[in-house]
């Protein structure tokens, strides 16, 4: 009896231990991870009309595609390993509006316009309506949350990963501070403590980033 029940205590935590591993990508799993993955929600007037986002990931590139109703449509095209930083809109001809500094503040532009419209979008649209955990990759949950972290990481944020690179602690969620984080196996590079906010500057992730921020985290 006591070895049937050490096997069963050993069957279990292996069990909870595998749980556990896949609950939580990394952030080089979440940059080289590549899906399709559609979320829908009925919306505004009356719960008649589908709203649906439609986030494929290949790689580097996420593609948003977002419907409200039957004649409004969005698209928009991130690739978060090219520089300079910018953002391709639209379903037809296509807009290419480039980064030009930090959106915080009095900054207004159509790049800013268009990330704050994509942040908006993948959250209540997105992370609120998907089913699963945010943790697993596997589903449709940890699929936004990947892209949301990832876009907002080099939208906001300022950093161009590059795909041969291996990352830890790199991808912000929410709101974030200056701090350090860097490439697994790179020498620690701090930001001056003073930094609060990355400005015009363009930062190759793995150089310089911040550390996650749980606040306003999904």
């Amino acid at each position: 009896m006591v070895f049937s029940k050490s096997k069963m205590i050993a069957a279990l935590t292996a069990i909870t231990l595998s749980i556990c591993a896949s609950a939580a990508f990394t952030d080089s799993a979440c940059l080289k991870s590549s899906f399709d993955t559609t979320v829908s929600h009925k919306s505004f007037p009356l719960g008649f009309a589908d709203t649906t986002i439609n986030v494929k990931k290949d790689g580097c590139v996420i593609t948003i595609l977002h419907k409200k109703m039957k004649y409004m449509k969005k698209k928009w095209v991130i690739d978060v390993c090219r520089g300079p930083i910018h953002i391709k809109y639209g379903t037809g001809s296509i807009d290419v509006f480039k980064r030009l500094g930090n959106c915080k503040g009095s900054m207004a532009s159509d790049y800013c316009s268009n990330l704050s419209t994509i942040e908006l979008l993948l959250q209540d649209d997105g992370l609120i309506f998907a089913d699963g955990d945010k943790g697993n990759l596997d589903q449709d949950h940890g699929k936004i949350y990947c892209s949301y972290m990832l876009a907002l990481s080099y939208l906001n944020k300022g950093l161009v990963f590059n795909r041969e690179q291996e990352y830890s602690n790199v991808l912000i969620r929410g709101m974030y501070k200056s701090e350090a984080a860097v490439p697994t196996g790179s020498p620690l590079l701090a930001l001056p403590r003073s930094r609060k906010t990355v400005d015009t500057q363009t930062i190759e992730a793995g150089s310089q980033s911040s550390t996650p921020d749980s606040s306003g985290d999904f």
